[in-house]
């Protein structure tokens, strides 16, 4: 082989390793996380009434929230409460390194 051939082997696989490598990842911030639970509108879920609860919110390492707990108040573990989950369990974060992340959320609604 070629000085040329084994430069451009070895500029190739800087590339792809380059590409398999991408952006390192910070560690959960459960401040971050809370922002974007903030951005939720919970509109769908509204009966009228005002209210306010609590909500911890679990995130795995993908960014995704897997769960979803309305864990306080009188309105844990009713029709509301699902509804409630199930919007936050749509906040998408950045992709995170370490274990999953929880983030906890005080809500009110109007």
């Amino acid at each position: 082989m070629s000085i040329e051939t084994h430069a451009r082997a070895f500029a190739l696989g800087a590339i792809v390793l380059t590409g398999c490598i991408g952006e390192p990842k910070t560690p959960f911030d459960a401040n971050l996380a809370n922002e974007a639970i903030e951005k939720k509108s919970l509109a769908e879920c509204s009966t009228g009434a005002p209210l306010e609860g609590h909500v911890a919110v679990v995130f795995a390492p993908s960014g995704e929230a897997e769960t979803a707990v309305v864990d306080g108040g009188s309105i844990a573990g009713t029709a509301l409460a699902q509804c409630i989950e199930r919007v936050y369990r749509s906040v998408r974060i950045a992709p995170f390194s370490g274990p999953n992340g929880t983030a906890r959320h005080s809500f009110r609604m109007r």
